[in-house]
């Protein structure tokens, strides 16, 4: 368990970055910035990293979370790198790590 909260230390303070990265930056800007893209690009590799290292038990008591398409993605992210979808980036940031960081926040009450 001490592992799985060092790993979710991480995913927070990454998904806390691309925030400050992207503040008030539409998706329009953001496809049009190299240096935004490729910053929130690699915390979300951080994200999807640490995802995949934190216990089956820790996995299984989060069960709102989707685990297995975080997995998916990630090894797209890290696999696929030269096809990056920027358009699935920007709404994964959006729509997907405000859920994983409030589910984490909740379960491990940080």
């Amino acid at each position: 368990m001490a592992a799985d909260l060092d790993r979710v230390e991480h995913i927070i303070e990454a998904i806390d970055r691309i925030n400050s990265f992207i503040g008030d930056v539409d998706e329009e800007a953001f496809l049009k910035d190299e240096k935004l893209k490729y910053a929130c690009y690699a915390n979300m590799i951080i994200v999807a990293e640490a995802v995949t290292k934190l216990t089956r038990e820790t996995k299984s008591k989060i069960r709102k979370i989707e685990w297995r398409l975080i997995t998916g993605f990630r090894n797209i992210i890290i696999h696929e790198y030269f096809r990056i979808n920027w358009r699935l980036i920007w709404d994964v940031i959006k729509n997907n790590l405000p859920d994983l960081k409030n589910e984490l926040q909740n379960y491990f009450q940080c």
